[in-house]
């Protein structure tokens, strides 16, 4: 992939890439301020000073940018820093339009094709016109407060997708229901390897024989670097202290003499869901199988990883699967199997040139002749998709955008 890099201090608050590759941001410059940074030059164009400092950008339909601000009171911002409640909405030219204050602490918000669309802890997805002005609401039980994706769109037509009850419900740009579909139960016993506990192991950092004190010290640890509370801005947090979690049982049950095999939720959960043409979806879960999914809510298709964790797919523009993802493995249509680095979690693209897989650690390159190129990166780095070309985001304020058609990026980037 060819990599064009971007270096900006003081430090980046929260950034984001709109669907014409221009790279927002907002930093502290003697107050918070939001710029644009426009392909190809990348000229640096201040947009709005900010009455809030921002903690994630949103680039919503028509030119509107909303913000995830951090609490205007210092005694809220300490007791409740990884949730914000507040969201700034910010005109095309920069003026800002409105202050939205939501009831619950902010999940999720997601720009569709012509909403915005904010999930809130307690259980309620409310959508909004590009504007901020409230357009419906639908209540969802059960969902708690922590920054895991629970709500997909649609970016070219009107379909919303929840996950609640453990299925998904499809909506409409309206709010109506058009149907839903409930996972089906699973076994609650997974056999778990020799490979599997050496992985584990591998996951927190110790040796495959290490002793019950090791193993409860490392999960300590990697369970203070891993937990969601630390990184409320990281779509995968949960997904990665999932990891480190399952890594502890798996050593933790070997330790108590327990049966060989994993307890697993009765019910699966979603993790994903992607368009499969104009009325179908693919819908993943987080125990490792994925389903099509017709419009009237009925189950046409189904797969499974050979090892249960959360599966990510990659599914083509003809809404075609070409890739499903797990914890230690990467599954092509084909049939071939490309080994992943144990603890990722990756996010996939189907692009012309292969399949692409990111995660915070690195990227992976699936070349459609079979080659694989990987990419371990220095820095963990969050990711976004516009398109085909993936841009990688470091806290520290700089940032990498990927494109296609060439080798993967360095070890290093420049």
């Amino acid at each position: 992939m060819t990599v064009e890099s971007l270096t900006l201090r003081p430090i980046v608050r929260a950034w984001a890439v709109t669907s014409d590759h221009t790279v927002l941001v907002a930093r502290d410059m003697g107050g918070s301020e939001l710029a644009r940074l426009p392909a190809p030059n990348r000229e640096y164009l201040p947009l709005a000073q900010l009455p809030l400092p921002a903690q994630r950008i949103v680039a919503a339909p028509q030119g509107w940018i909303w913000l995830r601000c951090w609490p205007s009171q210092l005694a809220e911002r300490a007791s409740k820093r990884p949730f914000a409640r507040e969201l700034l909405v910010l005109s095309p030219a920069g003026e800002v339009g409105r202050l939205l204050t939501m009831e619950g602490v902010l999940v999720q918000t997601v720009a569709a094709a012509e909403l915005v669309l904010v999930a809130t802890s307690g259980g309620a997805l409310h959508a909004f016109f590009p504007d901020g002005r409230r357009r419906w609401s639908h209540p969802v039980a059960g969902w708690p407060a922590t920054p895991e994706q629970r709500v997909w769109a649609d970016p070219e037509g009107g379909r919303v997708w929840v996950s609640e009850r453990g299925g998904v419900t499809e909506l409409d740009g309206e709010g109506a229901v058009r149907w839903s579909w409930e996972a089906p139960a699973v076994a609650a016993s997974d056999q778990v390897s020799e490979r599997r506990r050496s992985q584990a192991a591998q996951v927190l950092g110790i040796p495959a024989d290490a002793s019950p004190t090791q193993v409860r010290r490392a999960f300590r640890r990697r369970a203070k670097e891993t937990h969601p509370d630390h990184h409320p801005d990281e779509p995968d947090a949960a997904h990665r202290f999932r990891v480190v979690a399952q890594a502890y049982a798996v050593l933790i049950h070997q330790e108590r003499g327990a049966p060989d095999h994993l307890v697993v939720s009765d019910l699966l959960e979603v993790g994903g869901v992607w368009p499969a043409g104009p009325e179908r979806v693919w819908v993943a879960t987080r125990s490792g199988s994925w389903h099509l999914i017709d419009g009237e809510g009925r189950e046409l298709e189904d797969g499974r990883l050979r090892h249960r964790s959360p599966v990510t797919l990659a599914v083509n523009s003809s809404g075609e699967l070409v890739a499903a993802g797990g914890a230690d493995e990467l599954e092509l249509a084909d049939g071939r199997v490309v080994p992943v680095p144990a603890g990722w979690h990756c996010s996939l693209r189907a692009t012309g040139h292969g399949v692409v897989a990111h995660c915070r650690e690195g990227v992976l390159v699936v070349g459609e002749g079979g080659t694989v190129g990987q990419a371990n990166l220095q820095r963990p780095a969050r990711g976004e998709w516009v398109g085909d070309d993936l841009y990688l985001f470091c806290a520290e304020g700089d940032f990498w955008r990927l494109r296609p058609g060439s080798p993967p990026p360095p070890a290093s980037p420049p």
